[in-house]
This record gives structure tokens, C-alpha cells and sequence, in this order.
């Protein structure tokens, strides 16, 4: 695969409503060494992008939302492009609503959909810039490359490993495959985090204290769930003649001799990645059947870190319930332009963190009209899933 563009000292400027978002997208794009500066809305941002120019340090690249209040991200990119001084500023919009029409999306570079993943990203940047070394769009086939995972399909896998070192080694392994994983340090562990969390593969370290891995195995295949299903494969540092044997006989479903070698490991991923590709064609989801997408939240930890996925979550769910409140207050003086504001800011920040449930009802409160009812009816479904989102929360690692 080509290397990622070198971006380091480039100048991205952010317009978006919502402070979530502009908080993820500058945490992303600070990663790559980007000089950024983010802004609420139009006006602002335009003075910024004609002062820089004037000063002749303009900014390269504009990334704006294209569901803005007042002045849309849209209207911007015309009002940008209708400006002799920023005729060289390359113009990147997103948004979480799906495609804009071809006569809108011609205004701008690039058109992208929420939520962004800092690969897509810094490619996007690239390709906009015309520096070496971004990624074409067209379909890259990685059928030869250990470590890009089975044709992007990307597992949930669980490593059950008591040795630090050997975690380590394992998680720098999966993660550089671009698959999503969680570590435990015994047996008990393991089979707790399986009933909680919905794993497409366990990595299963045979010899561990308290519970080993055979005994854990065990534990796993009598929960009585779906979970007791998930594949289990063996890693142990003892390839003695009959180990694989001990280890099919106990309800696991494959073997691999430590050290891991990582081309045996791409191989054994590559086969469960077959069996989920398999699965998600035959029980196709719609996004509006999951309520938190946690896929989301794993590639926003892969981009900046858990913990601060864990504080932009608690901070969208303060933010969120403030905004609810004020739409409450609103309706009851018959503010349903106010409610209808609220609605869009809880949904542009939830789309952005993979909260879908929300995502939906705050899209339908934003498009409530003029119903009291009506109105009353969407402010509730969408009070009622922000108020139990540290409960759905609780029983992954982003617990708020």
C-alpha cells in the first residue's frame, strides 16, 4: 500500500456547529502534526480564512459541516469558491445525513460522510493537497498483505493472556490488522467480558492462574447464550505432540504455538473474518437496529484514545441532557423553532459517536414541526434513550 501523505505543518480549518465535533476532528487531525483551528459557524470562519489569506498564511484546506443553522456548510463552500483570495483553499464537507445532490457535491473537493475515521481523513487531505503518497479511492486489493486483515472485514477479538509482554505483543499484532480488540489477564476474566460483549473471535491462553484457558473454554460453552457459540482459538507456549487434541476436546476451535507468528495469526483471523463477512450478508442490519454502534467508538479510540472517547461520551451525555432541557422549556412556551435547534445539535454530536438510537430520535425532533404532540412525543423518546445511556453503556469499556 502507499505511505500516508506527510501533512505535518499543513493548515486545516474546521467549521462545525456542534463542540463535539469540532473537538474529535481537531484531536484527529493534530495527530498527523496538523496545524487546525475550528470555528461554530460561518461568519467567524470566514473572516479568519480572508485575514489569513491577506496576511499570506492562508489556510489550505477548509473542512465544513454541511448542516449548519443559518448558513449551511454548503452555502459556505459557494460563498468560499465566490472569492478571488480563497481560490486556493481546497474545500472538504461532511456530513451525517447521507449524499448531497451532484450539483451541490461540484462546489466541493470531497464529500464526505460522518462518522470520520483519521485514515479517511488524512487520505482525503492527500489526495485534496496533491501530496505523494495518499491513498487512490479506487478498491485496494490486500489479499497479499498480512496486516491489513481479511478484505477490511473488522472482528471484535478478545485476548485472554496473563503475560504482559505477550499482551502487548498480541494487541500491537490485531491492532495493526485494524481489528478491534480488549485484554484480560486470566480465565474469569475472559469469561465474564464474553457474556457482557459480543466478541467475533478469543484468542485463549491455555496455562494462566486462578482459571486457565481450558477451564475458561469450558465455562464459555455452558453459558447457555449465543455467546457460548464464539470461537475460541488456543495459544500456548508448550506445542507438545497432542496438545491440539486437549485443546479441541475442550471446546475450542483451533490451535497456534507461541511466540505468535504473525502470518499464521493473519491466517487464523482470515478464516474467522470469512465466517462474519458470511454472517453480515446473510443477516443484513440497518443502522437504525443499533442503538450504540460500538465500531464507532473503537475506531475514535484507535484515532486519539479510550479515555477520551470515555470523556467526549460523558460530555455529549451533560451536553445532551442540557440541550433536552432546554428544549423542554422551549415547548412549553411554544419555542418550536428553539426545540428544533436542540434536536440538531444532539443529533450532529451523536452521529459523530456512533449513537444511533439517539442519533434517530434527535433527527426526528429536529423534524418534529409544529404539533405540539407531536413535538412533546419526540422530545421524550429522545429524553428517554440520552437518560439510559450510561446504562448502555456500563458493561462495555466506555463506561461514563
Amino acid at each position: 500500500l502507499p505511505s500516508r501523505p506527510d501533512l505535518t505543518g499543513r493548515r486545516v480549518l474546521v467549521v462545525d456547529d456542534n463542540p463535539i465535533n469540532r473537538d474529535v476532528l481537531e484531536r484527529q487531525l493534530r495527530g498527523f502534526g496538523i496545524e487546525t483551528q475550528s470555528f461554530a459557524d460561518v461568519t467567524p470562519a470566514m473572516s479568519e480564512l480572508a485575514r489569513a489569506a491577506a496576511a499570506g498564511t492562508p489556510w489550505d484546506v477548509a473542512m465544513i459541516d454541511a448542516r449548519m443553522p443559518v448558513i449551511s456548510g454548503l452555502q459556505m463552500a459557494r460563498m468560499i469558491r465566490g472569492a478571488p483570495a480563497l481560490a486556493q483553499t481546497r474545500l472538504i464537507v461532511t456530513s451525517s445525513q447521507g449524499a448531497v445532490s451532484a450539483a451541490e457535491e461540484s462546489v466541493v473537493d470531497v464529500f464526505m460522510h460522518k462518522p470520520l475515521r483519521q485514515r479517511s481523513i488524512v487520505d482525503a487531505l492527500g489526495r485534496v493537497l496533491g501530496i505523494a503518497g495518499a491513498v487512490s479511492e479506487a478498491p485496494v486489493d490486500q489479499s497479499g498483505d498480512p496486516d491489513q486483515g481479511e478484505a477490511g472485514v473488522r472482528l471484535r477479538i478478545l485476548v485472554a493472556e496473563d503475560n504482559q509482554v505477550n499482551q502487548q505483543v498480541a494487541l500491537g499484532l490485531l491492532r495493526k490488522m485494524g481489528h478491534s480488540v480488549d485484554v484480560v489477564g486470566d480465565g474469569a476474566e475472559a469469561v465474564e467480558a464474553v457474556r457482557k460483549l459480543p466478541y467475533d473471535l478469543v484468542l485463549m491462553d491455555v496455562q494462566m492462574p486462578e482459571m486457565d484457558g481450558l477451564e475458561a473454554t469450558a465455562a464459555i460453552r455452558g453459558l447457555g447464550t449465543q455467546a457460548a457459540q464464539v470461537p475460541i482459538v488456543a495459544m500456548t507456549a508448550n506445542a507438545m505432540r497432542g496438545d491440539d487434541k486437549m485443546c479441541l476436546d475442550a471446546g475450542m476451535d483451533g490451535y497456534i504455538s507461541k511466540p505468535i507468528d504473525r502470518n499464521k495469526l493473519a491466517d487464523v483471523i482470515g478464516h474467522y473474518a470469512h465466517g462474519v463477512r458470511a454472517l453480515a450478508a446473510a443477516e443484513p442490519v440497518s443502522p437504525g437496529d443499533v442503538d450504540v454502534d460500538l465500531g464507532v467508538l473503537d475506531m475514535l479510540s484507535d484515532d486519539i484514545d479510550p479515555e477520551t472517547v470515555v470523556t467526549l461520551l460523558d460530555r455529549f451525555h451533560a451536553d445532551a441532557t442540557r440541550r433536552l432541557g432546554n428544549a423542554r422549556a422551549a415547548l412549553g412556551r411554544g419555542d418550536f423553532d428553539q426545540v428544533h435547534r436542540e434536536g440538531h445539535a444532539v443529533k450532529g454530536a451523536s452521529a459523530s459517536l456512533g449513537l444511533q438510537a439517539i442519533r434517530a430520535a434527535a433527527f426526528a425532533l429536529e423534524k418534529s414541526g409544529v404539533s405540539a404532540d407531536e413535538v412533546a412525543s419526540a422530545l421524550t423518546a429522545a429524553e428517554t434513550l440520552v437518560a439510559a445511556l450510561p446504562e448502555r453503556l456500563s458493561a462495555t469499556r466506555y463506561r461514563i
